[in-house]
C-alpha cells in the first residue's frame, strides 16, 4: 500500500470538503489516485479534472507530484506530494 498527501486548490477543495487528506492507494500511480479521490469524493471530482474526449487533465488545471507536473501513467511512492490545482490569471 502507498500513502500519499494530497493537496486540494480552488474548486477541487470544494469538491472533496476539504484542503488536503492523506490517502492509502491500491494502485500508486497519479490516475489510481484520482479514482481513489472519485470513489472516496464522489465522480464530479473526475468529471472536473479530465477531459471526457481525451482522458487527460483538462486544460488551465495543473496536477503536480511533489511540485513538478507528471502524466497519469506516474508512479507514486509512499510520502508523495500530490496537489490538483486550477490555474489563475488576473490583470
Amino acid at each position: 500500500m502507498t500513502e500519499v498527501k494530497v493537496f486540494y486548490g480552488s474548486v477541487f477543495s470544494g469538491l472533496a470538503g476539504r484542503e488536503q487528506e492523506v490517502l492509502t492507494l491500491d494502485k500508486p500511480t497519479l490516475a489510481g489516485l484520482i479514482e481513489e479521490v472519485a470513489r472516496e469524493h464522489g465522480p464530479r471530482f473526475k468529471e472536473a479534472l479530465l477531459d471526457p474526449a481525451t482522458g487527460q487533465v483538462m486544460p488551465g488545471l495543473t496536477v503536480l507530484v511533489n511540485g513538478t507536473p507528471q502524466p497519469l501513467e506516474a508512479k507514486l511512492a509512499s510520502g508523495d506530494e500530490v496537489a490538483f490545482l486550477q490555474a489563475l490569471a488576473g490583470g
